[in-house]
């Protein structure tokens, strides 16, 4: 069995956006089949104007960059289809997004981001401000729920091992010129093609060490990560560790309308959580 990653592309007049879902199946032409019975489902709480213009579907776990789908699109939002659209005719930017409380396996909350929503189905209650969506939008985010169920689709999550070890020395690997080397007192356990994250990174000195990084090489006390390390001399962090990441893939089990959100991609919550400092979120 493998993990197969649907990505699915969407737009509403200049605005385009993508979201993921994920599938374990035997082989991608099953993958396809089902993820192909995810287009009508995924578009029936958008707007008319929302448009779905393909998928791509790629193995990823084990990781195969050889395997790979299409997935024709043309399909488009089913909320206030027919409605005159003359006061919508200039560039709009999407704005608005449904937040939604994701259930994945045993994570009972994870938001997740509706977008593309018909403006009518959008509204709050006068008094308290809260998120007021029409029936009609309710209705079409548990269909859709219960289509995710019903194909067993499941989202993505970085769990982290126990262990942890110490950085002792960040520097170019002499038999990878160009990549580059960690050196630490147990680091070496860390086998190749899998992944590591850091904690402690000096940001001044190595700031694009932050992320998830593939190992690709290991000798005795390090490893090596594929980017080129640029500076004359290495680097010797205080409190660095590594601890290797792996990817798991829970099943979706239903969401909760929470509240409408402003069509940032940055987390609905925290958004300054995972960027850099001074950056807010990504537009």
């Amino acid at each position: 069995m493998a993990v197969f990653k649907g990505t699915f592309f969407l737009r509403q007049y200049k605005q385009g956006w993508t979201e993921n879902w994920y599938v374990t199946t035997n082989d991608a032409d099953t993958a396809t089949d089902r993820f192909s019975l995810l287009g009508q489902p995924l578009m029936k709480p958008r707007a008319y104007t929302t448009v779905l213009d393909g998928a791509r579907i790629i193995q990823v776990d084990p990781p195969n960059p050889r395997v790979s789908r299409r997935i024709a699109g043309g399909l488009t939002g089913t909320r206030g289809a027919g409605t005159s659209a003359t006061a919508r005719d200039q560039a709009d930017v999407a704005n608005t997004a449904a937040l939604m409380a994701g259930g994945f396996g045993e994570v009972l909350f994870r938001p997740n981001l509706i977008r593309g929503l018909w403006d009518a189905d959008v509204g709050r209650l006068k008094d308290s401000g809260i998120g007021n969506p029409s029936p009609g939008l309710l209705s079409a985010l548990k269909n859709l729920a219960d289509s995710l169920v019903s194909l067993n689709a499941q989202g993505q999550k970085i769990s982290t091992l126990a262990k942890r070890v110490n950085v002792t020395e960040i520097n170019d690997d002499p038999a990878l010129p160009g990549f580059t080397r960690l050196i630490g007192p147990g680091i070496a356990d860390f086998p190749v093609d899998s992944r590591v994250k850091f904690t402690g990174v000096p940001t001044k000195n190595v700031p694009w060490l932050k992320g998830l990084w593939r190992v690709v090489a290991a000798a005795a006390g390090s490893i090596t990560i594929g980017y080129n390390y640029d500076r004359e001399v290495g680097t010797f962090p205080g409190k660095m560790k590594a601890v290797q990441a792996l990817y798991t893939y829970p099943s979706f089990t239903g969401w909760t309308f929470l509240d409408f959100r402003t069509r940032k991609t940055g987390r609905p919550f925290g958004l300054t959580r995972g960027r850099s400092r001074g950056i807010p979120f990504r537009r």
